[in-house]
C-alpha cells in the first residue's frame, strides 16, 4: 500500500518545475489546453470589454506562459545530450565526472530557486508595464485580469531566466575537468552548438513575451527600456563567459599536444637527416601532417556563427522598434 501511495509523488517530483502544475495530467497536453484556454480568455474579453489590449497583448502573454514549459523541457534534453560527448572526451577517469553530471541534473528538479526566480519577475514586470502606461483606462475585474497575464508571464520568463543561468553555469563547471580536443563534432563542440539552441530559445521566447507590449502600444518601449537591456546584457554577455573555462581546457590541450607533436617533428627530421640519402620519409611526413592536424584543432566549444546567431536573436524584441525609428529619421530627412 505505501509503495502506491509513493509512486504518484515520485513521478511529479521527477518533473521540472512548471509541469508539476499539471497535476496527473499529461504535461504536455495540460500546457497546450492552457495556452488555448487563455487566448480564448482574452478574445471573451475583448468582445465584451472592447480593450484593445486584450486582444493585441495577451495572446503574446498566453503564447510565453504555455510555450516556457516546453522550452525547459527541451533544454533539459539538450544537457542530457551532452553527457556521452563529454564522457568521451574526457582525458582520465570518467566515474568522478559521472557523479557530478548525475549530482548537477538532479538540481534542476529542485523548487526554491525556480519559485523565487518567478516571483522576483513578477514585480519586476508589473513595474515597467505600469512605466508604459498599459493599465491606463483598466478598472476592476479588467485590470486584475490584465494583472494576471502579465504576472503569470513574468512568472515563466524568470523561470526561464534562471534555467538558461543553471544551464550557463553547469557549462562554466565543466573547465574544471580535463579535456581531449577533437575536430569533429560530437566533441567538445557539442555542448556549445547545444548552449547556443538553449539561448536561441530563451531569446525567441523573449522576444514573444515583450511582443505583448508592443503589439499593444507600438509607439511605448517603456517595458523593453526597463527590462530590455539586463536581459539582453545577461543573454550576449554569459553565452560567451561561461564557455570561458572551457576555452582555457580547449588552449591547454592544444598547446601541449603541438609542443609534443613539434618535437616529434624536431626528432624525425633530425633523424631523416642523419640517414643515408634517398632513406624513407613517410615518418616525417606523417609527424608534420600530425602538426597540422593539431595546430587545426578548435580552442572554443562554439563557431562564431552561433554567437552571432545568438545576438541577433537577442536584439529580436528591438528589431520592431528600430526599424520605426529609420524610417522616421529617413522620413525627416527626406523633408
Amino acid at each position: 500500500m505505501s509503495m502506491k501511495k509513493r509512486g504518484p509523488q515520485n513521478s511529479l517530483t521527477r518533473r521540472l518545475f512548471l509541469d508539476r502544475a499539471s497535476g496527473n495530467l499529461e504535461p504536455t497536453r495540460f500546457w497546450v489546453l492552457v495556452g488555448i484556454a487563455l487566448i480564448l480568455l482574452g478574445a471573451f474579453l475583448f468582445h465584451r470589454t472592447g480593450q484593445v489590449l486584450f486582444i493585441r497583448s495577451t495572446p503574446f502573454l498566453a503564447i510565453g506562459i504555455s510555450s516556457m514549459p516546453f522550452a525547459c523541457r527541451l533544454g533539459l534534453r539538450i544537457m542530457e545530450s551532452w553527457r556521452l560527448p563529454l564522457i568521451h572526451a574526457l582525458d582520465g577517469e570518467s566515474t568522478e565526472f559521472e557523479k557530478w553530471w548525475e549530482s548537477r541534473l538532479s538540481r534542476v528538479y529542485s523548487t526554491t530557486p525556480f519559485l523565487l526566480a518567478g516571483l522576483l519577475g513578477v514585480p519586476v514586470a508589473l513595474a515597467a508595464f505600469r512605466l508604459g502606461a498599459y493599465f491606463d483606462g483598466l478598472h476592476g475585474s479588467e485590470l486584475s485580469i490584465y494583472c494576471c497575464f502579465v504576472s503569470g508571464a513574468a512568472f515563466c520568463a524568470g523561470v526561464g531566466m534562471y534555467s538558461i543561468i543553471f544551464v550557463a553555469h553547469t557549462v562554466y563547471l565543466l573547465g574544471d575537468f580535463h579535456y581531449r580536443v577533437t575536430g569533429h563534432s560530437y566533441g567538445l563542440s557539442r555542448v556549445g552548438s547545444g548552449l547556443a539552441h538553449c539561448y536561441l530559445l530563451a531569446a525567441g521566447l523573449w522576444t514573444v513575451i515583450a511582443a505583448s507590449g508592443s503589439a499593444y502600444r507600438p509607439g511605448t518601449y517603456a517595458p523593453l527600456a526597463f527590462i530590455g537591456p539586463p536581459s539582453l546584457i545577461l543573454i550576449i554577455a554569459s553565452f560567451l563567459l561561461c564557455q570561458l573555462p572551457l576555452h582555457a581546457r580547449m588552449v591547454d590541450f592544444k598547446r601541449s599536444q603541438l609542443f609534443e607533436n613539434d618535437r616529434r617533428v624536431a626528432e624525425e627530421r633530425s633523424r631523416w637527416l642523419a640517414s643515408a640519402p634517398g632513406s624513407d620519409c613517410g615518418s616525417l611526413e606523417s609527424a608534420q601532417e600530425q602538426l597540422e592536424v593539431t595546430n587545426s584543432l578548435p580552442e572554443w566549444p562554439f563557431h562564431w556563427q552561433a554567437l552571432l546567431g545568438v545576438s541577433a536573436a537577442a536584439l529580436g524584441p528591438f528589431a520592431g522598434g528600430a526599424a520605426k525609428m529609420a524610417i522616421g529619421a529617413l522620413s525627416s530627412f527626406g523633408k
